[in-house]
């Protein structure tokens, strides 16, 4: 079980974790599974791709795209265990563990230090 990982401006870790298959949204947009309220962030930004026991990220043709170790992302990526994931100004790590509640909807404001 993968989930997203990231330490809010109070230095509390936010957590997220991902559905065991199928497709995870993150954007501004309300209708994302993950919102972003920040304007770093696009409306669809980028779509985690789960499948079992492997994770990829893929850009939604963002303005200030997704970066993954460091680099922009230009097709869907395959993600590893600790990666670290840039979505405008968040910074997120990929993370093993966790429990999936489906109705769960995760929303973050404000950037990172």
């Amino acid at each position: 079980m993968y989930r997203l990982e990231m330490t809010d401006d109070l230095g509390r870790i936010l957590s997220y974790p991902l559905k065991e298959q199928g497709a995870v949204s993150v954007g501004r947009q309300e209708s994302n599974d993950i919102v972003l309220l920040d304007k770093s962030v696009s409306r669809q930004h980028c779509i985690f791709h789960v499948d079992g026991d492997s994770v990829a990220i893929e850009d939604s043709a963002s303005v200030n795209g997704v970066l993954v170790g460091g680099q922009r992302i230009s097709t869907r990526t395959p993600l590893h265990r600790g990666d670290e994931i840039i979505i405008g100004e968040y910074r997120f790590f990929l993370r093993v563990g966790g429990n999936v509640d489906d109705d769960t909807k995760q929303t973050f404001v404000g950037n990172l230090p």
